[in-house]
């Protein structure tokens, strides 16, 4: 019964989050296509019409010189319908009796409208609710000393090597040269650090675990965004239900969850869980979305994939064995990383060491320093400035991902459909986060002005490139040949979306 009611509401919020979705997602195909309307408004070509919506029609509304504004069934998007689009046609407002530039511009005005509606957007994120920025979380006492000195917790990445620093993907990109000039804004002011060199280290990381390994630390408290990471001696993996591992009402259960400052224990009766815990899931991970009372704990837990970085006190240095250092007879202290970047110590005997733990040993090249994610407000004149550069980076994105596709380095897995585009978007708008509503809205935005613009059979770069080679040529491509080419290209591409989210399943 409990786990009826938890996917019960589940559902329903799904539900909502999904018809969320989908109104998300015609806002900006709409913007798109109102963009194709009003250049061909403006350069007089004759729109037959308009329409919100595919499918069967709704309702229909038809203006004096014979346009109509469409609405249909299917919230999948819309489209603006011109004058002989795709044959030749001896109305002189048809779309191919157009000059070549005139029809350039209303081909390219849906993905203009794409990036300026991102541009407006972005001023609007960034203006009222700050930026998602990188900053150093914390310098380990195994970097180099001018890296010690010259950088502090809390400075936030703002210029790498003379570019400004955007989070969108790995921030290891702007870190590829082995010596770094970096600006930091430290206190509201920039700070310019220059000749920064990345170290050899080593990482001694916790392959398995036999047992529970605690530690006190300071109390830390169940927090929004908090990962479930175990329930009682089950770990969880993607997808699985929080409630099926559960033990009977009235029974305690222990709960590992990430929090800000780690992993720790929580012992939670069950019944108590399911009332005061709302859970999320982001692609399969559970998350902790809100919680209505205080949970504390000051047990902290070893998990796989913390580093050991210092044996009885002294620094592992690149290349030495964790085992070396160990003292037999005697305790072991072990003072470990986390991946909150945060140091624990765990006091342990040689044996237990020996029986409990095994680990991994893997060089990396660094500052030695690890990164976290805030959020920073900058001023207006500032907000305004970062919005260019910020959604060229998205663009950027998008090309990157699509190259990637072509040299192996990104998966068919790591790209969505629409199912896919659906679900992270109804994932999204279900918090009713308006910074995060906003920030996939640019970055969707974005994405579909650059996906419009590649030359790619049924999109409006295609036809750009069809009406360019018309223009050189002076005459146009046959029309029966343009016309296969997009009528295939659109298939190949519906069947590609369809494979990539299958993929996902």
């Amino acid at each position: 019964m409990l786990t009826l009611l938890c996917d019960l509401g589940s559902a329903v919020k799904s539900v909502g989050g999904v018809i969320l979705a989908f109104v998300v997602l015609m806002f900006m195909v709409l913007v798109h296509e109102a963009g194709h309307y009003a250049a061909g408004r403006i350069l007089k070509f004759q729109i037959n019409e308009f329409s919100v919506g595919m499918g069967p029609k709704l309702l229909q509304k038809t203006r004096k010189d014979g346009q109509k504004f469409t609405l249909r069934l299917l919230p999948l998007g819309g489209y603006c319908a011109f004058e002989g689009e795709d044959e030749d046609n001896n109305n002189p407002r048809a779309f191919n009796a157009q000059a070549p530039w005139k029809r350039l511009i209303v081909l390219f005005s849906g993905a203009f409208c794409n990036f300026i509606s991102a541009l407006l957007i972005c001023v609007i994120l960034f203006s009222c609710y700050g930026e998602t920025v990188a900053k150093v979380n914390y310098v380990f006492d195994y970097a180099p000393a001018y890296t010690q000195s010259s950088l502090q917790s809390g400075d936030i990445l703002y210029e790498i090597n003379g570019k400004q620093v955007f989070v969108l993907d790995d921030i290891s990109r702007y870190m590829d040269d082995d010596t770094l000039d970096v600006v930091v804004i430290r206190n509201g002011e920039k700070v310019e650090i220059k000749g920064l060199s990345k170290s050899t280290f080593t990482n001694n990381y916790v392959a398995t675990i036999k047992g529970d390994i605690y530690t006190t630390s300071s109390e830390q408290s169940v927090v929004p965004g908090g990962v479930i990471y175990r329930v009682n001696n089950h770990i969880m993996e993607a997808g699985q239900n929080v409630v099926a591992y559960l033990n009977a009402p009235g029974k305690d259960n222990k709960i590992v969850i990430s929090t800000n400052a780690g992993c720790y224990l929580f012992n939670i009766e069950t019944d108590e869980f399911i009332d005061s815990f709302k859970l999320g899931d982001n692609n399969g991970v559970v998350y902790v979305e809100s919680v209505n009372k205080t949970y504390s704990s000051n047990t902290r837990v070893l998990i796989v994939g913390d580093s050991v970085v210092k044996v009885n006190g002294v620094i592992l240095q690149s290349g030495d064995n964790l085992s070396d250092a160990l003292v037999k007879d005697a305790d072991n202290v072990l003072s470990v990383i986390d991946n909150q970047g945060k140091y624990h110590d765990y006091t342990l005997t040689y044996d237990q060491i020996q029986q409990s733990l095994t680990f991994s040993t893997e060089q990396y090249k660094g500052l030695g320093i690890s990164v976290a994610y805030d959020n920073y407000k900058f001023s207006f004149g500032k907000s305004l400035a970062r919005t260019f550069p910020y959604c060229g980076e998205v663009a950027m994105l998008v090309l990157r991902t699509l190259g990637g596709l072509f040299t192996g380095l990104v998966g068919f897995d790591q790209i969505g459909g629409p199912i896919t585009t659906i679900s992270i978007t109804s994932q999204i708008v279900s918090t009713f986060n308006m910074q995060s509503i906003l920030t996939l809205i640019v970055l969707i935005s974005v994405n579909l002005g650059v996906f419009n613009l590649l030359p790619v059979p049924s999109l409006d770069g295609c036809r750009m490139v069809f009406v360019i080679i018309e223009w050189i040529r002076g005459k146009p491509v046959n029309r029966k040949i343009e016309g296969i080419v997009n009528g295939l290209g659109l298939i190949l591409l519906i069947g590609f979306m369809i494979i990539v989210d299958l993929l996902k399943l």
